[in-house]
């Protein structure tokens, strides 16, 4: 692996992550989301969503070259996003309809969200990485 292309793939992919959440939660669903939520507790915990983010970030960057199959980075990049959006929200979104309640389309929201921003980050991590040689573990 390389260290310098994982620092600036999780450096890109966390920009990508915190704008693209940014946009999610505030211009383009930032109303709806609000009358959604079932707690109205502190929301704005910017550092600790942008902690996650980075974490979310560091793990693509490292994870992507274990799966890169030889296609193009857009492409590898994209169905990696896909696919890890989907083990960052659809578990969590599901534990979190179980214990807090709430709207089913509140669900169908964080997930949508993960598939999203996991394409996003996902092939802003490829773009990074490039072709790579598969990585054996």
């Amino acid at each position: 692996m390389n260290p310098k292309k994982i620092i600036a793939a999780t450096f890109v992919a966390f920009i990508v992550l915190f704008l693209g959440d940014w946009l999610w939660f505030g211009p383009i669903f930032g109303e709806w989301f609000h009358t959604m939520m079932p707690t109205k507790g502190d929301m704005e915990n910017i550092p600790m969503h942008a902690a996650g983010e980075l974490c979310l970030a560091f793990l693509m960057a490292v994870i992507y070259p274990y799966g890169y199959k030889g296609g193009s980075p857009a492409k590898e990049g994209a169905v990696f996003g896909i696919l890890m959006g989907l083990v960052y929200q659809l578990p969590g979104s599901l534990h979190m309809y179980a214990s807090m309640g709430g709207s089913r389309r509140l669900v169908v929201f964080f997930i949508a969200n993960g598939i999203v921003m996991g394409i996003l980050a996902g092939i802003s991590v490829a773009m990074i990485h490039g072709k790579v040689e598969k990585v054996t573990a």
